[in-house]
């Protein structure tokens, strides 16, 4: 007769189950979304303040602008990127500027060089991906006459904010944020 063997199994070499292990993932998938969905959130809210302060930055070198010339400038865009203004009268031509494409390559000067007078080195990039800023000026009352007003617009993501607008020319579709001269 052959002798019987037993088999034992020792409860510490046990692995997990299917179950166990699927719940698992179950609960790293969810936090794993929720977390994402936060960074995102927090990507967004970053994006948009940067906007807004960039926005704050042309429209301060603006004043500057209108403080040398008691009007601001007529937006136009030059082959070099720059925000065109006249050599001589630094009044310029044209109505809108859409700037902020990545590279950012633009500046706001006035006059000839080497004697042109800066204003803003660089316009801002816009963070958002393919996003831009827009740029107008106007006289309500005279559009032939000097440029008394201006506007600056922004894509703010995840955001429905709203300017009512100022020039006779409508809101530019797509931008929610907006600043202006008065």
């Amino acid at each position: 007769m052959l002798p019987i063997i037993k088999k034992t199994f020792n409860s510490s070499l046990r692995g997990f189950t299917l179950i166990e292990l699927l719940l698992v993932v179950a609960i790293i998938s969810i936090l794993i979304s929720i977390g994402l969905a936060s960074f995102t959130t927090a990507q967004k809210r970053s994006r948009n303040a940067q906007m807004k302060a960039d926005l704050a930055k042309v429209a301060q070198a603006l004043e500057t602008f209108y403080g040398d010339f008691n009007q601001y400038p007529v937006s136009s865009t030059s082959p070099n990127g720059r925000i065109e203004i006249n050599a001589t009268t630094c009044t310029g031509i044209g109505t809108v500027l859409q700037f902020g494409a990545a590279p950012p390559a633009s500046s706001l000067k006035c006059g000839t060089a080497p004697n042109d007078k800066n204003y803003l080195n660089q316009l801002p990039g816009n963070p958002a991906p393919g996003g831009q800023y827009y740029y107008r000026s106007c006289n309500p009352a005279d559009p032939s006459g000097p440029k008394q007003v201006y506007e600056l617009y922004a894509q703010l993501e995840g955001e429905s904010n709203t300017m009512p607008k100022i020039c006779a020319i409508s809101t530019p579709a797509g931008y929610n944020y907006g600043i202006s001269s008065r």
